[in-house]
């Protein structure tokens, strides 16, 4: 047995095969196929048989025997042929035809009992793992090696198949390495994993699983390494596509625990400042990553992880300016861990990143996903009470507002309305409802135009919150008055962004509408008999006809004094309207008949009331008068100066008459005198007889402005 000792093949002394002479033909037809096949040799079940070393002439071997007939046919060729492509082949079916034997130049016959598929001896002999094994260093090197790296790219990308092994190989060597307490292993599976994602961006789904367990096992094992594995993040992040590798549960799952982590990341609270604030960081560039990513919003996952929405609302440093709301600086320092009071560079850098992120989310919202991003933003300023501080509040929201779409605009001022109009949101607090209509001025009055916005339903909505103010009597007084301030200015500025030419028109007669004044000044004087009053906030305000069914007196006449101011508000942002718009715009003047049917305000007991319309008759009369000069208005101006007439004529008749209502009287015919001159002129003389005799026992001051009339005039 000393003989088989060596009988083991050696790839030089390869045997080669050639078909029969009657497949020429098929080899001529069809391209030949070359292939050298390995065959194993077992001692056990062949022969070798020696003795004879002379060449001979091929011997046909006929079919004996079942081993016999199922051997492979040997051709013999001559030395001094050449092989080429033309005589070299295997044969396709070993069990057909009568096989001719070669006699080995060793002297030796050989049987063999398997044939391997020849193809294999042409395959790459390059296997992913001695790849990827090849990049990590040797003991004593640090680093990557760049060569073989390179050549690992050029493998994935010439066969990206292989990524699902390259990356599952990876994964297992990740995990490994964290065992072990390898970091410099694991930083070069990180700088593996970006090279993969730069080679090949269109085939990174393949790995992305792999991908997402490594930086989860790295976020929980070693947080030395989470500057590393987060420039990794952020570059995976940038080619990641939410839309497709989202709908596998087994990824979704894993990537919305690594988001997880990179949110506790966001409110590191280490003792070490540095350390937290490079925690932070870090968390916040990973999540911006996140958020930035065009398919982000539109992942079959958003609602899970809209986690990410927080995190950043709490990175946002308060800012101390001034604004129309007294706040306490100490409480205002409480309502959040940061402070921007002596705060680092570092500090600012995260808010920056926070505000950045914010900023690029709200520029992809859509109706579809504005809730989804509004929601989560207001959840974190009710629990952590941040709705009473309006600085905090208006730095937020302004982001949102520059961010989003001028088309979409007006989706965060429905979602103000409506969180204004909810009691359980603003917890009935009259501070809440003051900073959101800060804010709702704030921004009505910005750079750019909301387009969507129904100035009419702006407007109904803030006059019930009026009508629903005069009736409080559970705020101080204080807080009301600035509660109805806000809401004042906030109509006001509506006026500003004028979107149709008849908008002012429109919202002044909406306004007036809502004084519910029939002008039946002695049905406004009788006594109502104390009844239980309807309540407010379950129905509609345009509803409401006759306010003596909801207020008390007292009270319509606040709530119609705060109308005027509305009024007179209006008025004078038109007016700054009208310098701001072009040439070619001109301004539409007011009705008459809108402010002939109010004329008989005058006629009313209350001098607050007279005062506050006397205020609003001036600024409107201007407007009248500019109206153009046709004749359908020159007979709704001759029956409003006949009613005006007839108004005054009845306030002079009046018992009661003080000393300010001569003043006031004084006043409506200056007025009056400036803008009509040479229609009252005739009209106003009668009258200031009429004033002669009867304040002949008026005491010598008002005889005063009584001779300052006809000096101004006359």
């Amino acid at each position: 047995m000393s003989s088989y000792a060596r009988s083991q093949f050696d790839i030089n002394n390869l045997e080669i095969y050639k078909e029969d002479s009657y497949n020429s033909n098929v080899r001529i037809n069809n391209q030949e196929k070359i292939n050298y096949s390995v065959y194993k040799s077992k001692l056990s079940e062949f022969e070798l048989k020696r003795g004879d070393t002379e060449p001979t002439e091929p011997v046909i071997i006929p079919e004996r025997t079942k081993v016999e007939a199922e051997t492979d046919s040997i051709v013999d060729i001559p030395d001094n042929t050449s092989i080429t492509s033309s005589n070299i082949t295997t044969s396709s079916d070993k069990f057909r035809k009568t096989k001719k034997v070669q006699k080995s130049s060793r002297g030796d016959f050989f049987s063999f009992y398997d044939i391997i598929d020849p193809s294999m001896c042409f395959q790459s002999c390059y296997n992913h793992a001695l790849l990827v094994n090849n990049v990590y260093p040797k003991a004593g090197e640090e680093g990557a090696k760049t060569n073989n790296l390179s050549f690992l790219m050029f493998y994935a990308k010439s066969r990206p198949q292989k990524l699902i092994k390259v990356g599952n190989y990876l994964e297992k060597k990740a995990k490994r390495d964290i065992w072990n307490s390898r970091p410099d292993l694991v930083k070069v599976t990180l700088t593996i994993l970006d090279s993969l994602f730069n080679s090949c961006p269109q085939h990174m789904n393949l790995i992305s699983k792999n991908a997402i367990n490594i930086f989860y096992e790295i976020l929980i094992s070693n947080m030395d390494l989470l500057t590393e594995v987060t420039n990794t993040f952020v570059n995976f992040s940038s080619k990641h596509d939410h839309t497709t590798i989202d709908i596998d549960d087994s990824f979704h799952n894993k990537y919305l625990q690594v988001l997880k982590e990179f949110c506790k990341c966001c409110s590191s609270e280490d003792t070490n400042e540095q350390k937290r604030n490079e925690t932070r960081l870090n968390g916040l560039k990973a999540l911006h990553s996140v958020v930035s990513s065009n398919t982000f919003l539109i992942s079959p996952n958003i609602d899970f992880y809209l986690i990410v929405i927080q995190p950043l609302v709490e990175n946002i440093l308060v800012t101390k300016v001034k604004s129309n709301v007294s706040i306490n600086n100490a409480e205002e320092a409480k309502a959040h861990t940061l402070e921007k009071k002596n705060v680092s560079s570092e500090v600012i850098e995260l808010e920056t990143y926070a505000l950045k992120s914010i900023f690029e989310l709200m520029q992809k919202v859509t109706p579809a996903t504005f809730e989804k991003i509004i929601t989560p933003i207001y959840s974190f300023l009710n629990d952590k009470d941040q709705w009473s501080y309006l600085h905090y509040l208006t730095k937020i929201l302004k982001i949102a507002m520059d961010a989003i779409q001028n088309q979409y605009r007006y989706l965060l001022i429905t979602s103000l309305f409506k969180r204004l109009n909810d009691s359980e949101s603003n917890k009935n607090d009259i501070k809440i409802q003051t900073n959101i209509i800060f804010v709702l001025t704030f921004v009505i009055t910005s750079d750019e135009r909301s387009i969507g916005l129904t100035c009419l339903e702006l407007l109904d909505n803030l006059t019930k919150h009026l009508l629903i103010s005069v009736k409080d009597k559970t705020n101080s007084k204080e807080d009301i008055e600035v509660f109805q301030s806000a809401v004042i200015d906030c109509i006001g500025t509506l006026a500003r962004n004028i979107y149709y030419p008849e908008q002012t028109n429109d919202m002044l007669s909406f306004l007036i509408n809502r004084l519910c004044f029939t002008g039946d000044v002695n049905k406004e004087k009788k006594d109502v008999p104390p009844i239980s009053k309807k309540a407010i906030s379950t129905i509609s305000n345009t509803s409401i006809n006759d306010l003596n069914e909801y207020l008390e007196t007292d009270d319509i006449i606040k709530y119609r004094i705060i109308l005027f101011h509305c009024l007179r508000r209006v008025l004078e942002n038109r007016k700054v309207s009208d310098s701001n718009t072009s040439v070619n715009y001109t301004p539409v003047g007011i009705p008459i008949e809108l402010i002939t049917s109010t004329l008989r305000f005058l006629l009313t007991d209350s001098i607050e009331q007279k005062v506050e319309y006397f205020n609003f008759f001036a600024c409107a009369l201007p407007y009248i008068a500019s109206v153009n000069d046709t004749a359908a208005n020159a007979k709704k101006q001759t029956m409003m100066n006949k009613e005006y007439h007839f108004v005054l004529y009845d306030y002079l008749n009046k018992n009661d008459l003080e000393v300010i209502d001569y003043i006031l009287i004084y006043n409506v015919l200056i007025v009056t005198l400036s803008q009509f001159f040479v229609e009252e002129t005739l009209m106003t003389i009668p009258l200031i007889d009429k004033i002669q005799v009867t304040i002949i026992n008026i005491k010598k001051k008002i005889l005063f402005f009584l001779n300052l009339i006809f000096i101004f005039y006359f």
